[in-house]
């Protein structure tokens, strides 16, 4: 994984400087940190739950490694909220995320003419052919594309001088996503969209934003539920000629199956997050034993975050991470209330798009389990988080909390440059 680890190391230490950041500024006298609201609330039980869970795992020291990469997280989502509690400070920031991931994207385009600076193990394979870029895989390309498009496009509908800036990095992240061939992050574009205009339809009936958002989300909930009969009536038809599904949607939906018995037998507390890798082999299908007997592959993880979820977390952890989408689009579509200022209500429409397309995606990948798109989601909802204002902590709390975070932050980035040492050897030894 030339990716993963990395991002992970850099983010471990962006969150120790952000921590000290914030305690200087305690110790300084400036306003406590903004960490009590319901999304915070939600974030910190979905994390605790992660800890109880690790450390019931059969794999204990795995789990708590997965534990601390969203800790980091957590903390991201924290400090966004803290900082940034208007519009003008979320599209600003928000602006920079698109850029990043657009720069990302220049980099994979220069893979695809062949000017590609770093040493890649294996240029002539699929992977490779789809632009992988700084992500090191096509599809964790895809995950983190459809957000910065959505968020693009929301920018580029503000009537300045930087729309048609954005509107270009809207069309940069688009061919770049075209060309992974991705199947989900398209798919979670369209049902962002579809969602939009669905809810403003219905908005026009019913006034109310949570009022129309119920309604929007019973409508869609009734058709995705017929479209998943109707497709999967029309393959039990057809079980007996040939299927419509490639090698790689085989191998997923025998995946799925297996996770569905894994969480049958640890309903409660799951395997342990990040532990997949390691428990899924008893439950192969006879498919799976053949993939791997033929091709050497085998599933790193569920390719649904949902499932996986459940596999890793039970099904208390199914829920809360199904709560942690649902509650980021009930925050942002409460931001588009008819009294909030044309700011507010287009950063609304715009982030409950972003979490749409990244609940729809993670139906078909794990977006949840890779570094940069992990990282985004925590930031959006932090971001989220932030408009509504989240109360401060107590004045005596606040300097020893973020002290006692900072410390814990440097004992786990500390961790974590000795685990991607470690990662470099075992890349050396390989070689």
């Amino acid at each position: 994984d030339p990716a993963g680890p990395i991002k992970y190391l850099a983010t471990h230490w962006v969150v120790v400087v952000l921590g000290a950041v914030a305690l200087g500024g305690a110790m300084a006298g400036n306003a406590p940190l903004r960490a009590r609201s319901g999304g915070v609330a939600l974030v910190l039980a979905f994390l605790c739950w992660n800890v109880v869970c690790a450390l019931v795992s059969p794999h204990p020291v795995n789990a708590l490694v997965a534990v601390s990469n969203l800790l980091a997280m957590t903390r991201i989502a924290l400090f966004a909220a803290h900082a940034h509690r208007t519009p003008a400070q979320a599209w600003r920031v928000l602006g920079v995320a698109v850029l990043a991931v657009a720069l990302s994207s220049v980099y994979g385009f220069c893979q695809r003419f062949g000017y590609d600076p770093f040493p890649w193990a294996g240029r002539h394979v699929e992977e490779y052919y789809g632009l992988p870029s700084t992500y090191a895989n096509p599809n964790f390309a895809g995950h983190c594309l459809i957000l910065a498009i959505l968020l693009a496009l929301g920018r580029a509908t503000r009537r300045d001088w930087f729309c048609v800036a954005f509107l270009g990095l809207a069309a940069l992240t688009g061919a770049h996503l075209y060309l992974t061939h991705m199947r989900g992050g398209p798919l979670g574009i369209a049902a962002a969209v579809t969602f939009l205009v669905l809810y403003t339809a219905v908005r026009r009936v019913f006034p109310s934003p949570m009022r129309a958002l119920k309604v929007t989300g019973a409508m869609a909930l009734i058709a995705g539920i017929a479209a998943a009969g109707g497709v999967t009536g029309w393959l039990a038809l057809h079980q007996e000629g040939p299927l419509p599904l490639d090698s790689s949607l085989i191998l997923r939906l025998n995946g799925y199956y297996g996770a569905c018995r894994m969480i049958a037998d640890r309903p409660v507390t799951g395997v342990g997050p990040g532990v997949y890798d390691l428990e899924n082999i008893p439950y192969w299908t006879s498919f799976e034993k053949a993939w791997f007997a033929t091709e050497n592959k085998k599933n790193g993880h569920v390719h649904c975050d949902a499932l996986e979820n459940g596999v890793d977390l039970g099904v208390p952890g199914m829920a809360l991470y199904l709560g942690l989408l649902l509650w980021g689009v009930v925050s942002a579509i409460a931001l588009t209330g008819k009294e909030s200022p044309p700011e507010r209500r287009r950063l609304g429409y715009t982030l409950a798009a972003c979490f749409v397309a990244f609940g729809v995606d993670g139906l078909f990948g794990f977006n949840m389990h890779v570094a940069a798109s992990q990282g985004l989601f925590f930031f959006l909802f932090g971001i989220v988080e932030g408009q509504h204002d989240p109360k401060p902590l107590p004045w005596r709390a606040n300097t020893p909390v973020l002290l006692g975070m900072t410390v814990l932050a440097i004992g786990l980035a500390t961790l974590e440059t000795r685990g991607f040492a470690a990662e470099k050897a075992l890349q050396r030894s390989k070689g």
